[in-house]
C-alpha cells in the first residue's frame, strides 16, 4: 500500500493561520484534533483550552459552515459545562476534563470519544507534581478515554449537546500523571460480532527509588460491542470494554495490556522502531481496498528526530502493519500535532487531512492536504 500526502510547501495548504486560530478561539489554541458534526450546513468543532487564574478553561469552538472559510463563518464558543449535560448518576464523582477527538456518526446518533484529563477521584489542575523520568510532571492528572452521546434529533434539531456517559478506557500504570492519546476509532466485524474500537497510548511503568518511569509507553488497542455501546449511550451510560492483553481482550479501565502496532526495524527513530508513536488522531476505511489506514505522527525531538507522519494499516482492524513515513520537518519547535481525515466515505470522494503544526508555538498552523492511497 501506497500514501501520499500533499506538499505542504505550498501557502495555499494553510488553512488557518496563527490569527485565525486566536481570532476563533479568542486568542487560545487548538488543543485536539478538528472533528465535524455532518449536518447542512455542517458544524466545524475546534477544542481549545486557556489557562486563567490558576485553573484550566476547556471549551469548543463551534463553526457552521464550509470549511474552507472557517474565518469568516458564524461561529460560537461553548464552554464544556454547557456542551456535556452530566446525568445525575455521575454528577458527584470527578469526571475530568474533556476534549472532544473522534466522532463517529450512527443512525441513531452521534457518540463522541473524549480525551479526558484530571479524572482520578482527587485530581485537580495545578495538582502536586510527581517525579517521572526525573522531570517534575504537574499534567494532566490521571487521564482516560471517555463516551459522549448526541442522539440524531438533536443534532437535527440543532441541539448541540452531548450526553456524558463515562469513562471506557485509561492506563495500565500506577503512577499519578500520564497523557493517554487518542483516539482513533473503527467499526470491525469478528465472529459475526460488529464492534466498535479505539487506539490509545497506554503506560506500565513502575515506581522507582526518586519517581516513577514511563518508558514502558505504547499504543493499544480496546474495542465493545457496538450494539451494546449504544444501547448504553442511548440509557446515559457506558457498556464494558476490554483492551488487547498477552492473552486477548481483558478490563479497558484497569488491566495491563501489550503493543498493537508493529516495529519498524532499522527506523532511525525510536518511537518508530518502537510503535511509541503519538495517537491524537484518526483512521479510515479505503473505500477501494477495503483496507483501514490509521493516521499518526511523532513530535518533534530538540538535536535529534525531526518530526513526521506515520502510517499503519490493517486488512481487519485488529493486526497492524507499518506503511512508512513522511513529511520530516527539522524546522519549528514542536512539530505535526492533531490530525483528522475527511471526506474518505466514497471512492470518487477527495479525501484530505487536517493536521496541525507547532501546536502553542508562534508558528502554529492548520494544514489541509489532500490525501491519495494506492492499495494495488
Amino acid at each position: 500500500m501506497k500514501i501520499s500526502i500533499e506538499d505542504y510547501s505550498d501557502p495555499s495548504t494553510v488553512l488557518l493561520d496563527r490569527a485565525a486560530i486566536e481570532a476563533l478561539t479568542q486568542g487560545k489554541i487548538i488543543d485536539a484534533p478538528i472533528t465535524r458534526l455532518k449536518r447542512n450546513p455542517d458544524l466545524w468543532l475546534l477544542p481549545t483550552a486557556m489557562q486563567q487564574n490558576g485553573d484550566v478553561f476547556l471549551s469548543h469552538t463551534v463553526v457552521r459552515g464550509d470549511l474552507d472559510k472557517l474565518e469568516s463563518s458564524e461561529f460560537c464558543i461553548v464552554n464544556e459545562h454547557k456542551l456535556f449535560e452530566v446525568p445525575e448518576h455521575l454528577a458527584d464523582q470527578n469526571n475530568g476534563r474533556h476534549w472532544i477527538t473522534n466522532l463517529l456518526h450512527l443512525e441513531d446518533g452521534v457518540l463522541a470519544f473524549l480525551h479526558s484529563e484530571y479524572t482520578g477521584q482527587n485530581d485537580y489542575f495545578g495538582m502536586e507534581a510527581s517525579l517521572i523520568d526525573d522531570v517534575e510532571t504537574r499534567a494532566p492528572g490521571r487521564s482516560s478515554i471517555g463516551l459522549a452521546w448526541l442522539s440524531q434529533e438533536d443534532l437535527d434539531a440543532d441541539r448541540i449537546r452531548f450526553t456524558y456517559l463515562g469513562h471506557i478506557a485509561t492506563y495500565s500504570a500506577g503512577f499519578p500523571h500520564f497523557n493517554v492519546s487518542g483516539t482513533p476509532v473503527l467499526v470491525n466485524e469478528v465472529d459475526g460480532t460488529e464492534y466498535v474500537n479505539i487506539l490509545f497510548m497506554d503506560s506500565q511503568g513502575e515506581e522507582e527509588e526518586g519517581g516513577w518511569r514511563k518508558d514502558d509507553a505504547f499504543v493499544t488497542q480496546a474495542r465493545a460491542p457496538l450494539a451494546d455501546v449504544v444501547d448504553h449511550a442511548k440509557q446515559g451510560s457506558v457498556s464494558p470494554w476490554r483492551k488487547r492483553d498477552k492473552k486477548g481482550w481483558s478490563d479497558a479501565m484497569g488491566s495491563s495490556s501489550r503493543a498493537v502496532l508493529p516495529r519498524a526495524p532499522g527506523h532511525p527513530d525510536k518511537r518508530i522502531r518502537e510503535g511509541d508513536v503519538i495517537v491524537h488522531s484518526d483512521l479510515m476505511r479505503d473505500p477501494k481496498s477495503g483496507r483501514f489506514v490509521l493516521l499518526a505522527y511523532v513530535l518533534k525531538r530538540k538535536k535529534r528526530n525531526p518530526s513526521s507522519i506515520v502510517f499503519y494499516s490493517s486488512e481487519d482492524g485488529v493486526k497492524w502493519q507499518f506503511e512508512g513515513t513522511t513529511h520530516e520537518r527539522d524546522d519549528g519547535e514542536a512539530g505535526w500535532s492533531y490530525a483528522s481525515f475527511f471526506d474518505v466515505d466514497a471512492e470518487d470522494s477527495n479525501p484530505y487531512v487536517l493536521i496541525g503544526w507547532d501546536y502553542g508555538k508562534p508558528g502554529r498552523c492548520v494544514y489541509k492536504l489532500g490525501v491519495e492511497i494506492d492499495a494495488s
